[in-house]
């Protein structure tokens, strides 16, 4: 529950266009689980249940230091607006079930070349995979910094914007 809450605060901290602070985030969050794990692991010798314990310890840590974040930004009220609730849970299906599908797709050819060929084949397979898949971490980034300006838009200026975006950053990863 605390990995979804800290993914949730991100997206409030992104939809808050608090930019420095998500990369500050992310490095923090980063650097909490090596040492924790680092010192749960290797000092304390607690082998899986102290790398689980990491992660459970990164997780509370920032999931308090996200509350405290935000709530200095915007006052935390809970209500239930069952309205905003269901256009949550129609967008989030969608998107999941996006999600979901977009996983197995991409990640069919693991099995598949396991059944052709021995495990270590696939363990290298999977190494190069993971290099390759460095080049998506450009759009992601985009995507990061702008789905919260694009949002925040008229339509009309949203779509002049996003077709300008795409062109520029079309030319930019094509070079």
């Amino acid at each position: 529950q605390f990995v979804i809450f800290t993914k949730l605060s991100i997206s409030v901290i992104l939809g808050l266009s608090l930019f420095r602070q998500f990369y500050v985030f992310k490095t923090v969050c980063s650097l909490v689980t090596l040492v924790s794990f680092f010192v749960s692991v290797i000092i304390f010798k607690l082998g899986i249940k102290g790398a689980m314990l990491s992660i459970l310890f990164t997780e509370v840590t920032m999931s308090v230091y996200y509350i405290y974040v935000i709530s200095r930004k915007v006052k935390i009220e809970f209500s239930f607006d069952i309205n905003f609730i269901h256009k949550l849970f129609d967008y989030g299906v969608k998107g999941f079930l996006g999600s979901v599908l977009l996983m197995v797709i991409s990640r069919i050819d693991y099995y598949i070349l396991n059944m052709f060929s021995n495990i270590g084949n696939v363990g290298f397979y999977s190494v190069s995979v993971g290099f390759g898949e460095m080049v998506f971490f450009i759009p992601e980034a985009i995507g990061v910094v702008l789905f919260p300006k694009l949002s925040g838009m008229s339509l009309a200026d949203s779509n002049k914007k996003t077709v300008q975006l795409l062109r520029f950053f079309t030319l930019m990863i094509g070079i």
